[in-house]
């Protein structure tokens, strides 16, 4: 991973000249409506490629329900946005449903005034559904250095010296070479521009979708890559955009640039494969995800090609990447070479511990979206690129460059099918940009590294992110000096647009100074299991100023900076000694929330182990459990108390189920040397939840497309999987028959939102939640699902080409805390893999379940 680039904070900066506020906004009442330009210098971009193609295409997304109940869900998604896109581009709106269904919701019922509702008069689909919204006009009045003059459609009020909005023509250009289906679609680029009307700057979007891949890792015919096609399509877009916003221009007055939408290239020449289907062995185990790089297809280096530094749209029109640039590196291609083998966890975890440092930006991914069932393959698809310049002394800074996720279906009566409902809404994820002038701390990439105690910063220009860096896991507090609320946001360095959840406040610090005993505000504390990043800023957007920033990394030496530790997650740790000060405690936090499903209590265990002191030799301690409130008391009793045995400590007790802490606390046992050790606690509770399972529908020979799902909870001396693992019935002996459906597992569910999901008909009861707690070590869970039990029956759990039956089992958690302890030498960042359902080898539609945990010093 790239460390930052700033290992110190650039607390102070010049001071901006007022902005004079011009503020583009509308009489509507929509409660949803934000306000143009906000009176800040930022803005943001959104590009989303809705998946709407007509059904006759045979991968029509809205089946669950109408294109219109679809187009307004999308709508008023982005409606419900805290940070609403000022502007937003779209691909595959395709047909007069979809786009009469956002005008009418972003439009009509929004703040977007400015919009392209088709770009080219062509007979195909409508230019590939491309389709252009802003909160920006497309004018303002009496300015110099504004846009061209828009081509309005229908009678537009233009009330003199007021902004232009309304709906314009805009400008598009039909790619002259497409393949395959796309010679139907009319895929091209389309050209809009419009002005921030807090700055004047203009800004040239340019948005398109690009020619589709229709290879796989099966196909032994590269042909259907249909790079040279995506190749022709950039050289033609450099050309479009360097005619309409040629470069000495918008470099003379500031003008800014920018390429958005549905690209269809893998993002950095990396795509991840999965369930191929193919029925070969990959690396260790069949059907395990595969990575494709440049030297195993010959000459596909479409990313540096097209996009990278050197590439076409780089060299031509002068754009980059901000994805990278602005956020997190990339590795180097040889971290992919082990994918899949078993050598590391590369190809056996869903982000996987190379990557620890790196957000992928998946736009397309089949291991979260449910819609990607038919393409079984993770990659970066969607861009916001820009071309950079200088404008009001600043050039831009894309603050936070995020992939949405909670695009998912609402339920809605009758509108929406049950199995939908919590469903992508597409394909692809949206991608927004936030954009703003450049200043200290603007951009992941300047985020300055592991920066502790009281620090100073100077927010320039209303409404900028600030960055910070940390690179080891820990329980971080995090807190400020200020005179205005800020928003806190932690993110794990893999997954930028994913809010961490704190262990202990909220994602807001409160006006307010430091006191009190231990000098703090209004803290918030999380526990991180890698390198992260903290975004934090003004909750008032409008705000500039200074403000003091305070982070603390938790060292288990008190009460106070006791350390958070989750079940099963072994931590390495150390106590300090002479020659400096003598650590004699080492204080954990902990909560058991859960409770067998029939009742009781839990049993918690929890072990010290390889206790070593500095020079080597064996050391000892001992453990104890105290209430929350321990700290508040002058001599606090511990609940129970633990056996020492030579360099181990062990406890066992019953907790209550409760969503209150508790502490452990481990004591040195003698001397002053330093002391490291390793610490884990465990229960004999879990939970499984199952978020989503998808079911594709399948034809056999007699015409039926039913499906059955099994379930099971047996007990671990049974085998609940026939022996002949061929056999085309998932019926073992009778003591140990598989359960229809959810018969007798719902006791104690408690979740609300997972559900299993049927592309198409299914029975009622798969759209039931189901969730489940279990005893362990005596219960073997088990899940397979046939689709298509009528007779002739499909053979069971076979994974050849097509087929869409599948498995797996989850044997029992080990609660033997030995089992989650493994010596780790004093200083060393040690990385342990466990799979703690040894026999679940095999995708099952990628969901997959596995644990990692990491032993830092």
């Amino acid at each position: 991973m790239r460390p930052p680039r700033s290992a110190t904070l650039l607390a102070t900066a010049t001071a901006t000249a007022t902005l004079g506020l011009l503020a583009a906004t509308s009489s509507l009442a929509d409660a949803g409506e934000r306000t143009a330009g906000g009176g800040t210098k930022q803005y943001s971009v959104m590009t989303y490629n809705i998946g709407g193609k007509p059904g006759f295409t045979g991968y029509a997304l809205d089946n669950g329900s109408s294109c219109d109940e679809r187009a307004a869900q999308i709508g008023q998604h982005i409606l419900d946005m805290p940070e609403q896109p000022d502007i937003l581009v779209f691909a595959e709106a395709t047909g007069d449903c979809y786009k009469d269904g956002l005008v009418k919701k972003l439009h009509d019922q929004g703040p977007y005034r400015s919009f392209i509702y088709q770009l080219s008069d062509g007979v195909r689909f409508q230019d590939s559904g491309l389709m252009f919204f802003s909160k920006f006009p497309w004018k303002l009045p009496d300015d110099p250095n504004g846009c061209p003059e828009p081509s309005l459609v229908g009678e537009q009020l233009e009330p003199l010296g007021e902004p232009v909005f309304g709906q314009a023509k805009g400008d598009f250009q039909l790619y002259g070479n497409l393949a395959s289906d796309d010679r139907y679609m009319e895929k091209g680029i389309g050209y809009a521009c419009v002005q921030h009307p807090s700055t004047h700057q203009v800004i040239h979007v340019f948005f398109t979708h690009n020619q589709a891949n229709y290879w796989t890792p099966a196909d032994d015919d590269t042909s259907n890559f249909y790079d040279k096609d995506r190749r022709s399509g950039m050289l033609e877009a450099a050309a479009f955009i360097n005619a309409k916003a040629p470069a000495w221009q918008t470099a003379k007055l500031g003008q800014a640039v920018i390429f958005a939408g549905d690209l269809n290239t893998m993002g950095d020449d990396v795509a991840y494969w999965i369930n191929q289907g193919d029925g070969k062995v990959h690396g260790s185990a069949q059907e395990v995800e595969q990575v494709i790089t440049p030297d195993q297809v010959d000459d596909l280096h479409e990313y540096a090609d097209f996009i990278g530094p050197s590439g076409v749209l780089a060299t031509l029109a002068g754009l980059r990447d901000p994805w990278r640039l602005d956020g997190t590196a990339f590795p180097g291609l040889a971290t992919f070479a082990h994918w899949g083998d078993g050598s590391d966890d590369m190809g056996f975890a869903y982000d996987p511990s190379a990557l620890a440092g790196t957000d992928m930006g998946f736009t397309w991914d089949a291991l979260r979206n449910g819609q990607t069932d038919r393409d079984q393959f993770r990659t970066r698809l969607d861009y916001i690129l820009d071309r950079q310049v200088t404008f009001d002394g600043a050039t831009d800074c894309y603050q936070h460059m995020v992939v949405e996720r909670g695009f998912t279906y609402v339920a809605n009566g009758s509108e929406v099918e049950d199995a939908y409902v919590g469903m992508d809404l597409s394909d692809h994820y949206p991608l927004r940009a936030v954009i703003g002038p450049w200043e200290a701390q603007c951009s992941p990439s300047v985020a300055p590294a592991d920066v502790f105690g009281a620090t100073p910063v100077t927010v320039v220009n209303a409404g900028a992110k600030k960055w910070f860096y940390y690179g080891q896991p820990g329980t971080y507090v995090i807190d400020a000096q200020t005179v205005a609320a800020l928003d806190v946001h932690v993110f794990a360095a893999s997954d930028l647009s994913t809010d961490l959840v704190p262990k202990e406040g909220d994602l807001q610090i409160a006006p307010g100074v430091f006191g009190g005993e231990h000098r703090e505000n209004d803290p918030v504390t999380f526990k991180t299991d890698g390198p992260f990043f903290v975004m934090v800023s003004f909750a008032d957007a409008t705000r500039t100023g200074t403000f003091t920033f305070n982070v603390r990394k938790n060292n288990c030496a008190s009460w106070h900076q006791a350390i958070w530790l989750d079940p099963y997650d072994a931590a390495h740790l150390t106590m300090s000694g002479s020659p400096m000060v003598v650590q004699s405690k080492c204080y954990l936090k902990l909560t058991q929330d859960q409770a067998l499903a029939t009742g009781g209590d839990v049993e918690v265990h929890a072990l010290v182990a390889n206790l070593r002191n500095a020079d080597g030799t064996d050391t000892s301690a001992k453990l104890a459990m105290y209430g929350h409130d321990a700290s508040t008391q002058s001599s606090p009793v511990p609940t129970d108390t633990g056996v020492t045995s030579g360099d181990a400590a062990e406890l066992t007790t019953k907790l209550a189920p409760s969503p209150d802490y508790v502490y452990l606390v481990v004591s040195r046992g003698h001397g002053t040397q330093p002391i490291n050790f390793d610490v884990v606690w465990t229960r004999n509770v879990t939970t499984i939840d199952i978020r989503k399972f998808t079911v594709l529908n399948q034809d056999d020979v007699d015409g039926g497309d039913e499906i059955e799902i099994f379930w099971s909870v047996e007990d671990a001396d049974h085998d609940v999987w026939p022996a002949d693992e061929d056999a085309a019935t998932a019926n073992g002996p009778a003591n140990t028959q598989l359960l229809y459906y959810y018969d007798g597992l719902a006791t104690g569910a408690t979740s609300k939102t997972p559900i299993v999901a049927c592309l198409g008909w299914c029975p009622p009861e798969l759209s039931d939640p189901h969730h489940i707690n279990i005893a362990f070590p005596d219960a073997l869970w088990g899940f397979a699902w046939e689709i298509d039990d009528s007779s002739p029956d499909d053979p069971l759990f076979h994974q050849g080409i097509g087929s869409k039956d599948g498995r797996f089992r989850i044997t029992a958690l080990d609660p033997d805390p030995w089992s989650w302890i493994a010596p780790a030498p004093h200083g060393a960042d040690l990385i342990y893999s466990k799979n703690l359902w040894a026999k679940f080898f095999a995708y099952s539609h990628g969901y997959r379940l596995e644990a990692t945990r990491v032993l830092a010093p």
